[in-house]
């Protein structure tokens, strides 16, 4: 029950003596970290005493709100003085809970409840639930109390949906058990720990095919999202994913033209595969590729620098490795590189005191270092080079003079390097030049004796020129040049021989006597020099004697002139070639023919023009009346009767 309160008027019961009433106590109302609500007493100094000529005002406005509470309620009174006085709103952390009325208590309660949050609305149901339940304001509170459960219950789905899960089961198991609102918590528990797992279940799915590359089906996983019962997911997740996918697509495509442009190995494709694949952030799924695709790149332009040193190109290949960006983590190899190159490039100068300056400068590279093994190579080269520049020198010292004793004696020193040294190709060509020296000097007198004994130009002679030459043996220095010699006087002999045989086969066949001329030039036997000359010669000539045979076989043909016989000879004569003299006879023996194969048409037609058709159609194309007989035969064609339909049976 509602406390009464005391109104201030004289009791004749009441001693007239003034005792000072105790302090009042308010209860001020908290919540801890639980959520469940803590009642704090604190003292309040009594109010200081109006003066009796305000007191009626006071009275007044103390009657007027009890004809309000009366009038209006307990809640429509707090209303109505929330509407007209908002300052005087009862102060509810301060109100001490055991006084307190229900409607003051209501009015708190919907005051927190109005700010829709977990914890007010908790806070708000422990203000009114422990009211009796035959109070006055019990339906209304059992009402609010329903709809704030329910508002908790929409505040955990908004969570959710806004992608905190564990905040909205929270929050909906902190809804009363006696609420209607609480009767479904547990199934909307249930379908969003569900809905989430299958949300998560296939975004990991999505990220897998991402991993692999697999964007197609990695999308076709992604827009499975937009179907979750979850607007977290099916929008922000949903969009991430896409956003991944799509950047993926992008940065797989930079990965495949980076390796692309790679391939092709010059230092701007390279520079610009480079920074390709730089662009690549470290989120992406492929960013770990593009890190080792950097280094690779940079090894690349490193390999690239090293070509044009092979190539002696210091200066550019200085200039390529210092394009080698930072993020290639090649630092280390371009310092190594350098000091390598400049170490080479001493060397190539090839003296015992450069070669000497290059292993030091090599020897810097202490162990650990990327190209300290490189740098071990090149020191065991240069030594070894060094000590075959010693012996070589000393060899070209000795052949100095040029004798053959010299040379001998340089040959002998310089084939003491191993052929496995790095100098052998040089030391080698010094051998192969002194040997050459020595053959020469050798054999010089015998390619001078035969050069004299060959002189004279006769068959004798040149034969002795030859067996002189052919002293000179195989692999010799002067065996090329010998074998020249042999070749061009072997050729003079030859032709002295068989010159005659072959103006003496012309004479004939000029005469007329072709069988007699084929007879001489076979006479110049295959290998020899005029051998393909006298084989053009004789290709002529036989052509010559078939086209002859051809020609006089046209002649046996058309002597019995039918129409047959005719196109037989017609075609015999068209055998003969038109680089043979006989095509001019046998021109005029096929227009004659022709002529005859024409007239022979006319004379049929008057019978038979079927028959005159085909012996027209003999005619040839180089005929010179070829024309004319095709006008005939268009002619005749033309006055043929067209065929007449056969009668049909019945």
């Amino acid at each position: 029950m509602r406390p009464t309160v005391p109104q201030p008027q004289d009791s004749p019961r009441r001693s007239r003596r003034r005792v000072r009433p105790p302090a009042p106590v308010t209860e001020s109302i908290s919540v801890n970290e639980a959520n469940e609500t803590i009642v704090i007493e604190e003292p309040v100094l009594a109010p200081v005493k109006p003066k009796r000529r305000r007191l009626g005002w006071l009275v007044s406005w103390q009657l007027w709100c009890v004809l309000a509470v009366g009038a209006f309620g307990g809640v429509g009174f707090l209303s109505a003085l929330m509407l007209f006085r908002p300052d005087a709103l009862p102060n509810c952390p301060a109100i001490f809970l055991p006084l307190a009325s229900g409607s003051m208590r209501l009015s708190c309660a919907q005051a927190s409840a109005n700010k829709q949050t977990i914890k007010d609305l908790r806070i708000a149901i422990g203000l009114v639930n422990d009211l009796p339940a035959d109070h006055e304001l019990r339906p209304e509170i059992n009402r609010l109390i329903e709809q704030w459960s329910q508002d908790m219950l929409n505040l955990a789905e908004r969570a959710f949906q806004e992608g905190r899960l564990e905040e909205a089961t929270a929050a909906a198991n902190q809804i009363p058990e006696y609420t209607k609102a609480h009767n479904s918590v547990a199934e909307r528990v249930e379908r969003w720990r569900t809905t989430w797992l299958k949300a998560e279940a296939i975004y990991q799915q999505a990220e897998a095919e991402l991993r692999q590359g697999k964007l197609s089906r990695a999308f076709d996983k992604a827009d499975k999202l937009r179907y979750v019962e979850n607007d977290y997911w099916k929008v922000v997740r949903y969009e991430e994913l896409y956003k991944q996918i799509q950047s993926l697509g992008e940065d797989g495509n930079r990965l495949s033209r980076a390796r692309s442009l790679a391939k092709q190995g010059n230092l701007d494709n390279l520079l610009l595969a480079m920074q390709l694949v730089q662009k690549i952030k470290p989120e992406s799924y492929v960013y770990d590729e593009a890190k080792k695709l950097v280094v690779v790149f940079g090894q690349q332009i490193l390999d690239l620098a090293q070509t044009y040193l092979d190539t002696r190109n210091l200066s550019k290949a200085l200039a390529v490795v210092q394009k080698i960006p930072p993020t290639a983590n090649l630092q280390e190899e371009i310092k190594d590189f350098t000091n390598l190159a400049q170490a080479q490039s001493r060397a190539w100068q090839g003296t015992i005191a450069d070669l000497e300056a290059a292993i030091a400068q090599a020897q810097k590279l202490s162990t650990g270092r990327p190209l300290y093994g490189k740098a071990q190579q090149f020191i065991t080269r240069w030594q070894l080079e060094t000590e075959g520049v010693g012996i070589l020198d000393q060899a070209r010292r000795a052949a100095q003079r040029g004798a053959i004793s010299d040379l001998t004696a340089a040959i002998a020193i310089a084939e003491a390097v191993p052929q496995d040294n790095p100098r052998w190709g040089q030391v080698k060509q010094d051998i192969d030049r002194w040997t050459a020296q020595i053959q020469t000097i050798e054999d010089r007198p015998y390619l001078d004796q035969a050069i004299q004994a060959a002189s004279p130009g006769d068959i004798a002679s040149l034969q002795l020129g030859i067996e002189t030459a052919k002293q000179i043996r195989p692999k010799r220095a002067l065996y090329k040049e010998a074998q020249a010699k042999i070749q061009a006087w072997t050729e003079q002999s030859e032709r002295i021989q068989d010159q005659p045989y072959l103006d003496q086969a012309l004479a004939l066949a000029d005469g007329g006597d072709v069988p007699a001329a084929i007879s001489m030039a076979n006479r110049i036997l295959p290998g020899r020099t005029l051998y393909g000359e006298a084989q053009a010669k004789l290709k002529t000539w036989q052509a010559g004697i078939q086209a002859q045979q051809d020609l006089q076989e046209s002649y046996r043909l058309a002597g019995s002139g039918t129409p047959e016989a005719l196109s037989a000879a017609i075609r015999a004569a068209d055998r003969v070639p038109g680089s043979n003299a006989a095509r001019i006879d046998a021109k005029e023996a096929i227009n004659r023919w022709s002529q005859q194969l024409l007239e022979l048409a006319q004379g049929q037609a008057q019978y038979d023009l079927g028959r005159a058709i085909g012996i027209a159609q003999r005619i040839p194309q180089s005929s010179q009346i070829y024309s004319a007989a095709q006008q005939q035969i268009s002619i005749w064609q033309k006055t043929l009767p067209s065929p007449t339909a056969s009668p049909t049976g019945n």
